[in-house]
């Protein structure tokens, strides 16, 4: 198994009352789950976006909002997903136990305090076998 190790740009953007800013992290297909070396605050919003295409396996690559299973297996390892409601391969992130889906571009309100993570939709114990990376851009917004 590759470890990888994300790589950070940060611009810091301030204001009077509030600190915001403009993050790009590279996630990799592989990897569960990614640190973003961010640590977030219930209620504070973020802007999230990812470009760029990885692979479960030998299945055609995807972008960030991943695929619908397709095989038997995959239809039966559903629930082996962080998220069984979410696509195969679909961007995704958790802070603590809170897990939400992302793909291509959401805003999302965080609803925990803590460090934010990465990862793709995919059945635990399964990740080694996918490649790619997706370049993720995090703004915080509020």
């Amino acid at each position: 198994m590759s470890h990888f190790l994300p790589v950070i740009f940060c611009v810091a953007l301030s204001t009077v009352s509030t600190q915001l800013f403009s993050q790009q992290i590279k996630v990799a297909a592989n990897v569960f789950p990614t640190s973003t070396q961010i640590v977030v605050s219930k209620g504070e919003t973020y802007k999230i976006s990812a470009e760029g295409k990885w692979q479960d396996s030998d299945f055609p690559p995807s972008d960030a909002n991943g695929f619908k299973g397709f095989t038997a297996p995959m239809f039966f390892g559903m629930l082996l997903k962080p998220l069984p409601s979410q696509y195969y391969m679909k961007l995704c992130g958790k802070v603590g136990n809170w897990k939400f889906p992302i793909g291509i571009s959401t805003e999302v309100i965080m609803k925990r305090d803590g460090e934010l993570l990465l990862f793709a939709n995919d059945a635990k114990g399964f990740f080694d076998n996918n490649s790619g990376i997706l370049k993720v851009t995090l703004k915080k917004t509020n």
